[in-house]
């Protein structure tokens, strides 16, 4: 081993932290999630349509920031077989000064995006968030650490403290203000907590000026910058387009519709794809097949996150009103549109993890080109009939490029059509009797938006679970035995390589 290498900043990489990653990175994104989704609500019932649309612009700024900071290094920094020390200090410089440079073009350019948006207010908040994107920055190479040594505890811990202080400001923020500015301070609390609990508990090298040793990463991670930067235009433009063409108060209406969709989406796509991307890696390393693995993670994931879109799609209007109130009534249409959207987005993400893991990033750049162009080209056709349009258009470009996915993974890591419908089953099987449920109850029933919301959530989640047990019960029971018998098998391996295993690299 390379005295240089990096081992064990991330702690150990025994089979007990392997066993425990992905139940760890749940915790810790669910906890995130949590209160993204309360603090989100909260402002939208504050702020009202009419200024939300200053959280929903702030917020594309802050996802694109993150995606320039990485610089598409987090990847080589996890898939690498090794890497040393000064790679690691190598590339935190190249983040902190990416970041510096953002902030500088950030402060240039605020009085510009802010006139062109129809948002004024917009200028002071986004040259807040400039200054603080060295905390961001700080954050990565740390967090990368973890990921590749599949813990996610510390990140996890982390995680829910910050979000918890991050809550507290946020609360103190809208007693003390009561206006957007809450927002930007929850944000840059928690960027500085996890910025801090990171550094303290990796302990990463110190910052360096030898950029040369990041010189063979840069293809590999150019493409993967590429390809998010390309994923972001399309997952963003919408805002920004909705907000110039059709005004502040319509953002106000797509920007939560959408978030509410996403929140879970994301909850799902990054427990699984965090996971995902650095054990597809080491199968790949290991010249392991991944097409069993990938089978068993759509088939889990669509069996919960089909049901789910299903709920939030029929349900929708009680949604928007119970959870937003009746300013936001006009939402609940486009939630509507934007959760089948949301149903098929949980499977096909998973894409980019696998191509990542197998080192086709060349495929994933290649399809992100493609995918950019339909779906923004949707985008700017449906803007003509307002929001509800621009929903409908993007949602059809997404199925249009499914089959396209598909053959993707079929080629890449020989996961059949057959396979992939077959996995997929299950969760089709349910989200339909989710909806049947769901109608039948608001049919017979008339109860207000509160209790029809909370009776058809559990009726829903009974109806799933009957039809998961009735009439799929043999294969998920086969995937979970499956899945069992591997951790079992992989645990004695570990156990039995760990008397001669003096810690390599991460």
């Amino acid at each position: 081993m390379n005295r240089d290498s990096v081992a064990d900043l991330a702690g150990s990489n025994g089979s007990n932290v392997a066993k425990k990653g992905v139940f760890w990175n749940a915790i810790g994104i669910l906890t995130r999630q949590f209160f993204l989704v309360v603090s989100s609500i909260l402002l939208a019932r504050i702020l009202g349509p009419e200024s939300y649309a200053i959280v929903a612009l702030a917020g594309v700024y802050t996802a694109f920031a993150t995606l320039l900071l990485d610089q598409g290094l987090t990847s080589p920094l996890i898939s690498k077989k090794e890497i040393t020390r000064n790679f690691v200090g190598a590339a935190t410089t190249l983040n902190i000064l990416s970041a510096i440079a953002i902030a500088l073009l950030t402060v240039a350019l605020a009085p510009i995006a802010g006139r062109a948006l129809g948002v004024p207010a917009l200028e002071p908040v986004l040259c807040l968030f400039a200054v603080a994107l060295p905390l961001k920055a700080l954050s990565i190479a740390p967090r990368a650490i973890l990921a590749r040594s599949v813990n996610f505890k510390i990140q996890a811990i982390i995680d829910v403290v910050s979000s918890i202080i991050g809550g507290i400001v946020l609360i103190i923020s809208i007693m003390a203000t009561g206006n957007y500015w809450s927002f930007v301070y929850q944000v840059i609390a928690v960027d500085a907590c996890v910025a801090l609990g990171l550094i303290l508990s990796v302990k990463p090298p110190l910052p360096n000026f030898r950029l040369n040793l990041l010189s063979d990463s840069f293809m590999y991670g150019g493409r993967v910058l590429i390809s998010n930067l390309l994923s972001y235009g399309v997952q963003n433009v919408d805002n920004i387009l909705v907000g110039r063409y059709l005004g502040p108060v319509e953002l106000s209406y797509y920007s939560v519709a959408y978030r509410l969709v996403t929140t879970p989406v994301q909850l799902v796509g990054q427990i699984v794809s965090r996971v995902l991307f650095p054990v597809t890696a080491r199968y790949h390393n290991q010249n392991k097949p991944v097409d069993g693995l990938v089978g068993r993670v759509i088939l889990i994931t669509s069996s919960v996150m089909l049901p789910s879109m299903a709920f939030i799609a029929v349900s929708a209007q009680d949604l928007v009103q119970a959870v937003l109130g009746a300013d936001w009534s006009s939402a609940a249409l486009t939630l509507a549109i934007f959760a089948i959207a949301g149903a098929r987005q949980t499977i096909t993400t998973l894409n980019s993890p696998v191509l990542m893991g197998i080192d086709r990033t060349d495929i994933l750049l290649k399809f992100s080109m493609l995918a950019a162009s339909v779906q923004v080209s949707a985008i700017v056709f449906g803007l003509q009939w307002g929001i509800n349009g621009v929903a409908v258009c993007y949602t059809t470009a997404g199925f249009i490029l499914t089959p396209l996915i598909m053959r993707i993974q079929k080629r890449t890591i020989g996961l059949s059509y057959r396979r992939q419908m077959a996995a997929v089953l299950p969760g089709l099987h349910c989200a339909f009797w989710v909806v049947v449920a769901y109608l039948v109850l608001g049919w017979v029933t008339n109860f207000g938006p509160y209790i029809t919301l909370l009776t058809g959530l559990i009726l829903c989640l009974l109806s799933a679970v009957l039809v998961l047990w009735a009439c799929h019960r043999s294969s998920i029971g086969s995937e979970f035995e499956t899945a069992l018998k591997l951790r079992k098998r992989r645990s004695l391996n570990n156990g039995a390589a760990s008397d001669s295993d003096s810690g390599g690299a991460i």
